[in-house]
């Protein structure tokens, strides 16, 4: 956009055009000045811009730029659902199963979700089929029906955990996934992966030749029902809160590619102190599987002589750092590339510090 139509659509912002403010927020955001974007996206939600309003509703619930309010950004979102937008009845089912400005409460994420549905929101309709065993591509299908069927089980069933190593601890988890739930994953994660980076020496993140694999993370924005149920097994598998996690990352390695040995705590330098004092220390990782039909790309750990590739659905859990809170050399691991096919993970990693809001309680 050129300075004259800049200016164009700043006037007629300026003028109360509720369209020209959300546009010009989205011109604002994407040259970084976000308390600017943020002043407008109020301006056109206080006239009744729905997709301006629940733009700010995920701000305020994940405090991206100004204070963060879940609270008030799940109200928001309610209130829009509860008028009949198809998104944002979606977004406040993913909000009741993650317990993001409201409770945590998988039968009324369920309820909303089958309302998303019946609005005709696509993700929430193929979530709801995979969920209930059903066709998701009926669009007569009887959606709070298949609400009431949807089989919760997979999630909530108790782990299987086969050592590896015992110090550090280092486990296996079989069958901790569907495979109908792991094909979700990839499904969705395709369309967006990007050049993996790395944590640098500066305190931000590079693209190195140390990684050469894609990656791709979810957010609250860009979530579903399904993924959050996946995070919530996950942090009970490792025994820790859901919000101490970051994003979902989904990796994707083709023949040849790899993470040559690394760790995944972030290194104690002066460089990295400010994230660590936000963000807290990474301590635990849990890896899953997610699809066979390749060669090679173990996950190894070199300092113990020892590579793990479980079959689809399975999981692998390891700490960075030792029982008594130091960071751990033994957890120096590489992802190997494949020699043939193409390998899919989740990969998770949890911190000292939350990074979501807490959940309310009931």
């Amino acid at each position: 956009m050129d300075a004259a139509e800049l200016k164009r659509l700043a006037d007629a912002a300026a003028r109360g055009d509720a369209a020209a403010q959300e546009r010009l927020a989205q011109v604002l955001e994407q040259a970084e000045l976000h308390e600017q974007a943020v002043h407008w996206l109020r301006q056109a939600a206080a006239q009744g811009q729905p997709r301006a309003a629940i733009r700010l509703g995920l701000k305020e619930i994940a405090g991206s730029h100004l204070r963060a309010d879940p609270a008030r950004g799940f109200t928001r979102l309610s209130g829009l659902a509860d008028r009949g937008d198809a998104e944002a009845a979606h977004l406040v089912a993913i909000c009741h199963v993650a317990g993001l400005g409201t409770p945590r409460d998988l039968a009324h994420g369920l309820a909303r979700l089958a309302q998303a549905a019946e609005r005709g929101q696509p993700l929430a309709r193929e979530v709801l089929g995979l969920l209930a065993g059903g066709d998701a591509s009926k669009t007569g299908a009887d959606w709070a029906s298949l609400a009431s069927c949807a089989d919760l089980s997979w999630f909530e069933r108790p782990f299987e955990r086969r050592p590896a190593c015992e110090e550090p601890r280092i486990e296996t988890l079989p069958d901790f996934l569907p495979v109908w739930a792991c094909r979700h994953v990839m499904r969705r994660a395709a369309p967006e992966l990007a050049r993996a980076r790395v944590v640098d020496e500066a305190g931000g993140e590079s693209v190195r030749g140390v990684r050469t694999n894609s990656v791709m993370s979810f957010g609250i924005a860009n979530s579903d029902v399904l993924l959050e149920l996946i995070n919530l097994r996950i942090a009970r598998a490792v025994g820790r809160l859901p919000e101490h996690a970051e994003g979902l990352g989904v990796l994707h390695y083709r023949p040849g590619e790899t993470y040559l040995p690394h760790y995944d705590f972030i290194p104690e330098t002066p460089q990295n102190a400010a994230q660590l004092r936000a963000r807290g220390q990474r301590v635990h990782t849990l890896l899953v599987y997610l699809n066979d039909g390749f060669g090679g790309g173990e996950t190894e750990f070199p300092r113990l002589g020892l590579r793990l590739r479980p079959p689809a659905g399975s999981a692998i859990s390891f700490p960075s750092i030792t029982p008594d809170g130091e960071l751990d050399p033994r957890s120096l691991h590489a992802g190997l590339p494949p020699s043939r096919g193409e390998k899919w993970l989740i990969s998770k990693w949890f911190r000292t510090r939350p990074l979501r809001p807490l959940a309310p309680l009931a």
